[in-house]
């Protein structure tokens, strides 16, 4: 299986978990799962799009959520949930600081999966000098 479908596979999976973790999400814990699993789903798609670079990947999921956090904060989410639900689990409603830290630790497990899923290619430079 190459990088590609591996990373398309792993991206179903977590799409999966983080549609699951609709049905339960006001428990205290879903915050933290599903700010990590909105970053993994990015950084899937990402590997889909470019795989074999999970650090570049991992960077832009990481800065995409940032961006996503920063736009709760002017409610302007919140809105479009308002018109069209299903937009919560893409967008989001409502800023929360603590969503920054967490993006921050599924910075590392994001890329950790990226490295099972879609690995580094090996340096073509480093392979013709030996």
């Amino acid at each position: 299986m190459n990088r590609r479908v591996r990373a398309g596979v792993t991206l179903a999976i977590v799409i999966a978990l983080g549609l699951a973790l609709q049905l339960i999400r006001n428990q205290p814990w879903t915050d933290l799962a599903g700010t990590i699993l909105y970053v993994a789903a990015i950084a899937c798609l990402g590997a889909v799009i470019i795989p074999g670079r999970p650090v570049l990947v991992t960077g832009i999921s990481v800065g995409w959520a940032l961006v996503v956090e920063g736009w709760q904060a002017t409610g302007m989410p919140a809105a479009l949930v308002s018109t069209m639900p299903p937009l919560r689990v893409v967008t989001g409603t409502t800023f929360a600081w603590w969503d920054l830290v967490w993006t921050g630790v599924a910075a590392p497990l994001a890329w950790a999966v990226l490295q099972l899923v879609s690995p580094a290619e090996p340096d073509k430079d480093a392979a013709l000098q030996q």
